[in-house]
């Protein structure tokens, strides 16, 4: 608003004014300080979620020591297994946050299960949901179709959290997904405050909201809108007021599934007294994981330094590394760079809470160089494993 004094030469001094609507100006500077906070949100969850991981890593070790070492207990089996099931509940959960924080949305589309992305979109929902909110799922163990997991959880989660808000009272919340000839077909529906046709038409407009100022940025449904079409997807939305609302959503099947990875069976591979160098700085988990490889039939060492590896390898000179990930002064990355200048044929497994892939993971280089990735937590049947192929590659 502006105004100033003006002589005229009929009225003489006069006032005018100046007036200019800011409201959507206002709107869109409050909706980026929203996105800029969700942001710094991301970084924060994503450091926490990396602890946590160590922290369920020295659980699930421990369980599983106690499992292995105390077979003809029955009651230790007993309390073992349950609290071997509830860290694996947490890695369920903090994997799935990991999922749909990540920032590769970008990254290129490979073939993957569309089933585990519904799976563990329902996980989150059911931990973070009021319990008013009635979740419904019927879901097949495999829907395969060529996207990117991290882009394609942000789009599930986006549609349930704007169903959670349309019934703030409690109702039901629908998921089903199934195969309809070429395609693979999901719908959400709930049963809340449903949409007029005006609002079902803009849903999908960019900063387009019907909550309170500071609730939603209005980017939610759009970003959605996005994926699903950047996934050569069709998304259709059916909505009365006061009757609920459903998203249909589909996506074609690839033609080959060739490349859809395999899970091998679950059992553990035994040692035969190879020699395994841990590295942690984390005293806990390198004790637990330690005794652990013991049990299972290896000769062990352990340092909690990257220049305590060093120093170990020339003296001791293992068959393998298990080498963490994140550690002071020199980490993971640093530590291997050095063991493979003392020797070109060490062999290394780096062991991360981050997932391989995004800003936390590592490159293609170093990627090449190593033996495997194992991220925490971990059970004794991948532990062992994955250091089975290490050793025999």
């Amino acid at each position: 608003y502006r105004n100033w004094l003006v002589e005229s030469p009929e009225k003489g001094l006069i006032g005018r004014g100046l007036v200019r609507d800011v409201t959507d100006r206002a709107k869109l500077k409050a909706q980026i300080k929203h996105s800029q906070r969700m942001e710094s949100m991301s970084n924060i969850a994503t450091g926490i979620s990396h602890n946590f991981r160590n922290i369920l890593a020295g659980i699930m070790t421990s369980s599983q020591l106690l499992q292995l070492k105390y077979q003809e207990d029955p009651e230790l089996q007993k309390y073992s297994s349950q609290i071997l099931r509830l860290a694996k509940m947490g890695t369920d959960l903090i994997t799935d946050l990991f999922q749909f924080a990540r920032k590769d949305s970008d990254k290129p589309k490979t073939i993957i299960n569309l089933a585990e992305v519904l799976r563990e979109t329902c996980r989150l929902i059911s931990s973070s949901f009021d319990k008013k909110i009635d979740i419904r799922t019927n879901i097949p163990e495999l829907l395969i179709i060529h996207g990117n997991h991290a882009a394609l959880s942000q789009v599930f989660m986006n549609i349930c959290t704007n169903a959670r808000d349309a019934m703030p009272d409690g109702g039901v919340l629908h998921i089903v997904a199934e195969k309809e000839k070429d395609r693979t077909v999901i719908t959400v529906t709930d049963t809340g405050l449903g949409m007029d046709e005006q609002t079902t038409e803009r849903m999908f407009d960019p900063f387009f909201t019907t909550k309170e100022p500071g609730v939603g940025a209005g980017l939610g449904l759009s970003t959605a809108y996005g994926i699903v079409k950047d996934h050569k997807g069709e998304i259709e939305v059916h909505s009365q007021k006061d009757q609920g609302t459903s998203f249909k959503i589909s996506f074609p099947s690839p033609s080959s599934m060739n490349n859809v990875d395999k899970q091998s069976a679950s059992e553990i591979v035994p040692g035969k007294g190879e020699k395994l160098l841990i590295v942690d700085d984390d005293t806990t988990v390198l004790e637990s994981m330690e005794e652990l490889l013991l049990t299972l039939g290896y000769s062990t060492n352990s340092v909690v330094s990257g220049q305590k590896a060093i120093e170990e390898y020339k003296k001791w000179r293992p068959d393998l590394v298990l080498l963490d990930r994140n550690m002071p002064v020199m980490d993971g990355p640093a530590t291997t760079k050095k063991l493979l200048d003392v020797d070109p044929n060490a062999k290394i497994i780096l062991i991360s809470g981050y997932e391989e892939e995004g800003p936390e993971g590592i490159d293609a280089q170093l990627k090449n160089r190593i033996k495997g990735y194992l991220i925490k937590p971990f059970d004794a049947e991948e532990l062992s494993q994955i250091i089975f192929e290490a050793v025999n590659k």
